[in-house]
């Protein structure tokens, strides 16, 4: 019967070596709100196309009520509209330049859904943390 014992622990532990073991932690920490993959380039500016650029219009559209035909295009509208976003943000620099910071503003406000980016403890009632 000991050897079974062994035998059981060392698989149960093997198994949280191989696959991992939740590490403790907020649920807030690991949430990513990003609207696509940041481009590698670090920046998205006039002349850039592609799907990322129709949610990225998208989203101006929904934020700023842009007008902007979702084509996929940064072209001259588009760059008008991320400046007029970028000028509701007093975080952001107003240079109509898709940035790291603009990217995360605008994953911010259109995948979070207006929730709080806190994560409320089971049995709180409604208060976070």
């Amino acid at each position: 019967m000991k050897n079974w014992k062994k035998v059981t622990a060392t698989v149960l532990t093997a198994s949280a070596l191989l696959f991992g073991v939740p590490s403790e932690g907020s649920a807030a920490e690991r949430i990513d709100y990003s609207i696509f993959a940041y481009p590698k380039t670090g920046m998205i500016k006039e002349g850039a196309r592609g799907e990322n650029i129709k949610i990225l219009q998208r989203a101006l559209n929904e934020k700023v009520k842009a007008g902007l035909k979702e084509d996929g295009v940064y072209g001259p509208l588009t760059s008008k509209a991320e400046l007029v976003y970028q000028k509701t943000k007093s975080s952001l620099v107003d240079d109509g330049i898709y940035g790291p910071k603009t990217h995360a503003s605008h994953s911010q406000d259109i995948n979070s859904f207006g929730l709080p980016s806190n994560v409320l403890k089971v049995g709180s009632r409604g208060k976070p943390y």
